[in-house]
């Protein structure tokens, strides 16, 4: 008997009913899942900008030198220059342009993209160094405690009593906004400190211009969706003369919304202008200091920036305006020895750079702008306190070997002194030598004893031996003789042609004039106007503010790279 065999079969409203069945469970399956993802997504990118938020306390650098404190200015009486010799072991500016008219202050406006996004948590070490791989799990988990860490830091911030806290009263539109209160952070930056404190209290009153140096009263001239609140004093600065940028404030970095950052014309002129950083805002950093932070009425900021939305920038806007202004906490550390040396010291190189012909100012100004030239420094202390910053353009062109060893010894890159080397173990670095022989109007001799970082003594430079000794402020090599070039150099006090051929100018003071004037004049009452084996002035720091361009020039390069070789090969013993 033959099987037959029947099909199943199911009719067409069937498999239809059945279709949407399948595609109705899918897409809910589906929503659960993009929703799930969604919020996950959402979670850690929260998490992730909160962790990528710093504490601008937490870069501050315990090491800085506003822990010296500044001695009073010392006059100086002419008195002849003894010995006119360099000798290297007896024991051996630029100051910042002023236009002629006080243009608006800014802050470099970012690309219409938004800009780069701040370097996670893990960039922090330098080249994530000792970091090992996170896995998502540890990472979403590290990033979920740090956001939620963020209002504790405020918060933080808020009640430090060490911090000085100000405020300013807004109004949009003529109507009452709110208040913002902020913290400064006198540590990192100490002269933005005083100037925003002074102008926000208003204690100074008017100028000699007759200009009012207190916020109340202004506005919010310059807005910029997600990017900057700006505005400034109608007096530019409680100093009454441009400010130098603190450096450690120069080191903090623009992360997030809510810091307070000095808008200026270029390096060095800070005034009264400032903004409100609405972003993250990477570009600005090491360009434009950051001295305090809204711990108080961020929204009220936020609502002066959406003025400009539709727009996306107004520019001598008088929509929002500070009502008022105030201090509400001094904070202890502005009255500590410490801040009030550095404002002091401020105020001096203030005065000095005010008192000099402006087409010398001028001089300076191109100087130190000039981005071919190195830019280097020396931080220094007179008898234990702090005297303030001395900045130099070197030669480069003219004097590549003394640029190069000078640049070296203010950088450290180089070490310490090898073994079987003259001044073995030192290091190759300014930073702890002393300026060891000082001439009333004639030199601040200083450096170390020390071989070269060339590797030992090294040439003249010709170009450098055509240089006259002209005017204050030159670098000069100190030496026993021709060809006899290591680690000591002058400072020329004034002018001193009998000097000219026979030691190589290389480099010139473009701003702290009257620190170098200040080490100078301790001679001023000394047997024979001379500190001999000197330790009353010692470099606390040196370092590089920039390379400059033509040190890369082929022909630079080329002589530094033989004249390495030339001292190289005089070492090698003969056989």
């Amino acid at each position: 008997m033959r099987a037959t065999s029947r099909s199943f079969r199911l009719s067409w409203p069937t498999l239809i009913l059945l279709a949407g069945l399948l595609a109705t469970i899918a897409f809910l399956v589906y929503s659960s899942r993009t929703a799930s993802e969604r919020h996950l997504h959402r979670r850690l990118a929260e998490n992730l900008r909160a962790a990528q938020t710093i504490d601008s306390r937490d870069d501050a650098d315990t090491d800085t030198v506003t822990d010296i404190v500044l001695p009073s200015a010392s006059s100086q009486a002419p008195v002849s220059p003894p010995s006119p010799e360099l000798r290297s072991d007896d024991p051996p500016a630029e100051l910042p342009a002023e236009p002629s008219a006080s243009p608006s202050q800014h802050i470099s406006r970012p690309p219409r993209q938004p800009p780069s996004p701040p370097p996670k948590a893990a960039d922090s070490l330098a080249e994530g160094e000792g970091r090992s791989e996170e896995s998502p799990a540890a990472a979403a988990s590290r990033l979920l405690v740090e956001a939620e860490a963020g209002p504790e830091r405020t918060e933080a911030l808020y009640l430090d009593p060490d911090l000085p806290l100000v405020f300013f009263d807004v109004a949009i539109n003529g109507s009452k906004a709110g208040r913002i209160e902020m913290v400064l952070f006198p540590r990192e930056a100490p002269r933005a400190t005083e100037n925003f404190l002074l102008l926000c209290s208003g204690e100074l009153g008017h100028n000699a211009k007759g200009e009012l140096r207190h916020f109340k009263g202004i506005y919010f001239y310059r807005i910029i969706t997600d990017f900057i609140d700006q505005t400034g004093a109608e007096a530019d600065g409680a100093f009454d003369g441009w400010f130098h940028c603190d450096p450690e404030g120069l080191k903090l970095q623009h992360t997030h919304k809510g810091i307070l950052s000095m808008a200026h014309t270029g390096p060095n002129t800070n005034g009264g202008h400032f903004s409100i950083m609405l972003g993250p805002a990477m570009h600005l950093n090491g360009v434009h200091e950051i001295f305090g932070e809204i711990v108080r009425g961020m929204e009220v900021a936020e609502a002066v920036n959406a003025l400009s939305k539709a727009a996306y920038e107004l520019l001598d806007s008088k929509a929002a305006q500070i009502v008022d202004s105030g201090v509400l906490r001094r904070g202890t550390l502005v009255d500590s020895p410490e801040y009030k040396n550095v404002i002091a010291v401020e105020k001096r190189r203030i005065a000095w750079r005010q008192a000099q012909p402006w087409e010398e100012v001028e001089r300076l100004s191109r100087l130190r702008s000039d981005e071919d030239l190195p830019l280097v420094y020396l931080d220094v202390a007179i008898k234990g306190l702090y005297a303030g910053r001395m900045e130099f353009v070197l030669f480069v062109r003219d004097s590549p070997l003394a640029a190069e060893n000078f640049r070296l010894l203010c950088s450290g890159e180089k070490g310490v002194v090898p073994r079987g080397h003259r001044g073995e173990g030192q290091p190759y670095h300014f930073k702890g030598a002393y300026f060891y022989r000082i001439v009333h109007n004639f030199i601040d001799q200083g450096g170390r004893k020390i071989e070269s970082p060339l590797g030992g003594k090294f040439m003249d430079d010709v170009g450098g031996l055509k240089l006259n000794h002209t005017h204050l402020g030159l670098l000069s090599m100190a030496n026993h003789g021709p060809n006899t070039n290591s680690g000591s150099f002058s400072i020329m006090m004034k002018a001193s042609p009998h000097l000219n051929g026979h030691y190589p100018v290389f480099g010139e003071l473009v701003d702290g004039h009257d620190v170098a004037l200040e080490i100078n004049a301790l001679t001023r009452d000394m047997e024979d106007a001379e500190c001999l084996d000197c330790e009353l002035v010692k470099i606390i720091d040196a370092g590089v503010l920039r390379d400059g361009k033509a040190r890369e020039l082929t022909e630079v390069q080329r002589t530094v790279r033989e004249e390495v070789e030339r001292i190289r090969r005089a070492k090698t013993p003969q056989h």
